[in-house]
């Protein structure tokens, strides 16, 4: 398969794991890459990666994009809108997208990717932690940004209730309370956390609800991408060992 990769800051760091990957002949896929930087002094392992493309021609092109270049700059700039990623990446109706950056980057590009019309499973975030600052996004509900909830939860053979803050997930609430909570992608992609909302209100972000549209009818939710907006009544089917 083929995929195009949108990285900033240190979210280059998983593209360095499947760049060598590739190198290694581990992963069969041919990548482009486009990471955005402020300016050249941004660039974390540039020389690294470049070295690395260059022992597998063909499977793997790096673009370095930078938004603020200075005189010396001889790549391409600006940010990584759509008309960039569509120049520097072609085609995208047959590419699975992986993105991996700051949140201030997701926000940009869930704007900008709407361009290109791909289904929600065709474009990948980073799974390695919950979105930050969930009260800055504009639909997070403003009238619960410092309350603290009640989950009544159920998990294996425990029964307990504990504190969730609206702006942390129910997974992180869980967790906090030494409970050990099914939890993978932390993204709300996987669905491995998938538990039961018996009741209340949660918040999810159109973008991270990876839910199956009978789960969303039947009252399923991802704790990792969903936020207390109420008190809940929550079973989580199996306490990991």
């Amino acid at each position: 398969g083929e995929i195009v990769g949108l990285a900033g800051g240190s979210g280059i760091t998983p593209f360095r794991s499947m760049i060598r990957d590739i190198v290694e002949g581990n992963l069969d896929v041919k990548l482009t890459l486009l990471y955005g930087i402020r300016c050249p002094d941004d660039i974390i392992f540039g020389d690294e990666l470049q070295a690395l493309a260059e022992q597998a021609p063909g499977k793997i092109t790096i673009h370095f994009v930078c938004s603020e270049p200075d005189s010396c700059w001889e790549g391409p700039s600006g940010f990584l809108s759509a008309a960039c990623i569509a120049e520097l990446a072609g085609d995208l109706s047959d590419k699975t997208l992986f993105v991996c950056g700051p949140p201030q980057m997701y926000r940009y590009l869930d704007e900008e990717l709407k361009t290109f019309s791909l289904p929600p499973k065709r474009i990948r975030k980073e799974a390695s932690g919950e979105v930050k600052e969930i009260d800055t996004y504009p639909a997070f509900p403003q009238e619960v940004v410092g309350k603290s909830f009640r989950v009544s939860v159920t998990m294996g053979n425990k029964a307990l209730e504990i504190p969730a803050l609206a702006t942390e997930t129910v997974l992180v609430a869980l967790e906090r309370a030494n409970l050990a909570p099914p939890s993978k992608c932390r993204s709300g992609e996987c669905g491995f956390c998938r538990s039961r909302l018996v009741s209340g209100e949660v918040y999810v972000r159109p973008e991270d609800d990876g839910r199956r549209s009978a789960d969303k009818v039947f009252g399923f939710i991802h704790p990792c991408a969903s936020y207390p907006v109420s008190d809940l009544v929550l079973e989580v089917p199996r306490d990991v060992v």
